[in-house]
């Protein structure tokens, strides 16, 4: 071979070992983005097991809760079936928790320390609290065990049962960050059983009165409405997530026979045994009939729950397997190109790499709170079905956002009268970084409305709330929107006062005072009632040293307010003085 044909043999061995190095480069960019995918559908499935776990041991402290209550109705001996119910209940839900966190420490290398023992701890110490106050009721005779104190003891299992959601939020929130695709499936599924929780606390509001022929005083009665508010806002989150995705027989069943059964008998079977407490008690059904009958129609809860869960471990784990064999045919793919044609390489970067690229941008950039615009592409069918599943992912992701938005204004606002929350009032009071564009110094006016529970006594509940909302409305109407109204308890009302020079918060205490008075509460029929309030005035400012000594203040005003013949305004000078001018009452 002359020199030429050595120069051009050389030039070819060496532009073909350039073009098979760019082709292995290519390849391997290919293989190791498939790869990472393969390894995040397999952390995927590894996630969900071990936040399916932690819901086992979530719905295994919320049904202890059921035999535990039953165990209260009987008189207890050493043999009683339902201290062996009860000890087999707790023996399950303390399985569940080793459990969890065993599986949480085997994964804990893939996934990162999503549960810690430290989580884990802190449930079972308010379980054992729990259990303690229940078997030190257990010991006492039936006859001395007064409803009051069953309802303590429900309120710990009810605490045990708010410490899991403590754990499955603090869960979610380390998968997300870690694993995107997991976020929407576990807020469904903490959902579910949180719809279940509400489900049995519904009936442990109602049982022990049944058991008891004994009307539910007002705040079980309260407590149940809300109960009830909070079953059916859950029910129309969970109903619309289920059914987006996934259109599984079981699940849709499941669903189903939810509405059926739950929300068509059993709430309604509570409801009418209220109703006959406080009309005709003799027409309550027995306590354990009304129980079978209620479990039995909030049994498709469970199912509807599991049917998610596996459906979601089944759909990643496919997932999973469908990237393993796409690794592989990739990888099969990638040695024949080489052999077959070095020019297949441009093609394949076109096609498949920068499509997979961007795709794994778009993820990387949802994982860091970001939701990318995706565009449309030309490319192979599969990829346009990738860059489908990743816009219907984005789209996901934004319709999440903006229901945490949604429950976050849930949060902060009160549900009967529309004002905000006590929450949100202390945090507002507090100086939350939230509320920064507000003063630091503010007024605070406290209002108590004159013989609310006579009221309630005369015209009913019902009737009470009508008064609290348009109550709530008058207020709303005569303060400036740099003011705060938040419903501060019962029919306590708490205005903070941001706009206006010193002294603004009692003449509006005057505005409202008379606004309420000289509104008349409309009813149904055409009857009106008129209301009065008393009034507090303090100042000062929004910190947490502070913002204790104003409501003081405030409070110790609207004692003066109620003292001196009510329908008045009080006001405190300084923090825990309050000075009253009986000129200013109407």
């Amino acid at each position: 071979m002359d020199r030429r044909g050595s120069s051009l043999n050389r030039q070819l061995i060496v532009g073909t070992t350039i073009m098979l190095a760019v082709t292995f480069l290519l390849s391997g960019g290919l293989i190791y983005t498939i790869l990472e995918s393969y390894l995040s559908s397999d952390r995927t499935v590894k996630a969900l097991a071990v936040f399916r776990q932690a819901l086992t041991a979530a719905h295994h402290i919320s049904v202890e809760r059921g035999p535990a209550i039953d165990a209260l109705d009987e008189e207890i001996s050493a043999d009683s079936p339902a201290l062996r119910r009860l000890a087999e209940f707790r023996a399950n839900t303390d399985a569940a928790l080793q459990a969890t966190l065993a599986l949480a420490t085997a994964t804990v290398s893939d996934l990162g320390e999503t549960i810690t023992p430290r989580s884990i701890a802190r449930i079972e110490a308010r379980l054992r609290l729990a259990r303690l106050a229940i078997d030190g009721l257990l010991e006492e005779p039936l006859e001395q065990r007064v409803p009051e104190q069953v309802a303590e003891v429900n309120a710990d299992m009810f605490d045990a049962f708010d410490a899991t959601k403590l754990l499955i939020d603090e869960t979610i929130v380390n998968l997300s960050a870690k694993e995107p695709a997991v976020a929407g499936k576990a807020i469904v599924a903490e959902m579910l059983i949180e719809l279940r929780e509400y489900a049995g606390r519904a009936g442990s509001w109602v049982f022990p009165a049944v058991a008891a022929r004994e009307a539910l005083s007002s705040d079980a009665d309260l407590k149940l409405m809300r109960t009830f508010g909070r079953i059916d806002e859950l029910w129309q989150l969970v109903r619309h997530q289920t059914r987006q995705f996934s259109a599984s027989s079981d699940l849709a069943q499941a669903s189903f026979d939810v509405e059926a059964r739950l929300f068509t008998v059993g709430l309604p079977l509570l409801q009418a045994a209220v109703a006959s407490l406080n009309g005709n008690p003799g027409t309550v059904p027995a306590i354990a009939d009304l129980k079978a009958r209620y479990f039995a129609a909030a049994e498709p809860l469970d199912r509807l729950r599991l049917a998610f869960l596996s459906q979601s471990q089944l759909a990643s784990e496919r997932e999973r397997d469908m990237t393993l064999l796409r690794l592989v045919v990739v990888s099969l793919l990638t040695g024949l190109v080489v052999m077959v044609h070095v020019g297949l390489i441009f093609g394949a970067r076109r096609l498949v790499l920068l499509p997979l690229m961007t795709v794994r941008e778009h993820v990387i950039a949802l994982a860091e709170g970001h939701v990318p615009l995706v565009a449309p592409i030309r490319g192979t069918a599969e990829m346009q079905r990738l860059f489908d599943a990743l816009r219907a992912l984005t789209d996901y992701v934004r319709e999440r956002r903006r229901y945490a938005e949604d429950l976050r204004i849930q949060a902060e606002i009160d549900g009967l009268t529309g004002l905000a929350n006590r929450q949100l009032f202390d945090h507002i009071g507090r100086g939350d970084p939230a509320y920064a564009d507000l003063p630091e110094e503010v007024g605070l006016i406290m209002l108590d409305l004159d013989h609310f529970k006579a009221i309630n006594d005369r015209y009913g509940h019902p009737a009470g709330d009508r008064v609290l909302r348009q109550v709530a409305q008058v207020i709303r109407s005569r303060i400036s929107k740099l003011d705060i109204a938040a419903r501060y308890g019962g029919d306590e009302i708490a205005v903070i006062v941001a706009s206006g020079p010193g002294g603004h918060a009692v003449e509006l205490a005057e505005t409202l005072k008379r606004a309420i008075s000289n509104a008349a509460i409309k009813f149904d029929d055409g009857s009106d009632i008129w209301i009065t309030a008393s009034f507090g005035v303090a100042s000062g400012r929004r910190d947490k040293l502070d913002w204790p000594r104003v409501i003081e203040a405030a409070d110790d005003a609207l004692y003066k307010a109620k003292t001196f013949g009510r329908n008045c305004v009080a006001e405190a000078p300084s923090p825990g003085l309050a000075r009253f001018d009986p000129a200013m009452v109407a």
